[in-house]
């Protein structure tokens, strides 16, 4: 049986994906903390979430009156943090409202050179067979990502936010009449504001792998020329 010192490495040198995690690695060290109204909006969104969660099975079991307030309040609070969560998290979303031709096309610049520079250090290092390989690879784990999250929310990037308030707001007209129809389209808000979080990292995963697909591309087309 082979030892664990002899067993073959994940991710080898040899793959033209480990440039591409080196620099992954490089930007999260270099990129500053997540700012605390992103940390707060999230302890908020989660908190207020399970707390009306709980509010509302207790309130259901038990038909206590004065939980409907709780729930009502709860939810508010939890779906307006879980909004703060996902728009202060989208990094391209706070660039565009700030200013996007200046910002957003700086930001792009400042990294458009060492893209380049990983471009052809991939095309030089690697055969053109490897590159195709990796970047079909990484096609079929973001297709992944993007089934996954549509098993989840359906389109997130493409409805946003709207199915979760206007979730909340039917729930919160039919507090009053209670039933278990309620608390069954309460629990289901509660739930969709979780896994919108959720899918909220999913996406952003899909992105990062989505532009390094584009390296690879560029990477191919360079081994190509290299070996004409």
């Amino acid at each position: 049986m082979p030892s664990s010192a002899n067993a073959p490495k994940l991710l080898s040198t040899e793959s033209p994906l480990a440039p591409l995690l080196s620099t992954l690695e490089d930007e999260g060290q270099k990129t500053s903390k997540p700012s605390r109204l992103h940390q707060w909006s999230q302890v908020i969104a989660l908190s207020n979430l399970t707390v009306c969660a709980l509010s509302l099975a207790v309130y259901v079991q038990w038909k206590i009156t004065s939980l409907v307030w709780v729930v009502g309040g709860t939810l508010v609070l939890g779906v307006i943090a879980a909004a703060i969560f996902v728009l202060v998290g989208v990094k391209a979303t706070l660039v565009e409202i700030r200013s996007f031709e200046n910002a957003f096309l700086s930001s792009v610049s400042s990294r458009l050179a060492e893209r380049r520079t990983l471009v052809f250090s991939i095309g030089t290092g690697f055969g053109y067979q490897d590159i195709l390989f990796a970047r079909d690879y990484l096609k079929s784990v973001a297709a992944q990502l993007r089934s996954r999250i549509s098993l989840i929310v359906g389109a997130i990037d493409k409805v946003g936010v709207l199915p979760l308030a206007a979730s909340a707001a039917i729930t919160l007209l039919k507090l009053n009449e209670g039933g278990a129809v309620t608390a069954v389209w309460g629990a289901g808000t509660v739930v969709l504001a979780y896994f919108y979080m959720l899918s909220v990292h999913m996406l952003d995963a899909a992105y990062t792998v989505e532009r390094y697909i584009v390296i690879l591309d560029h990477a191919a087309a360079h081994a190509a020329e290299r070996i004409k």
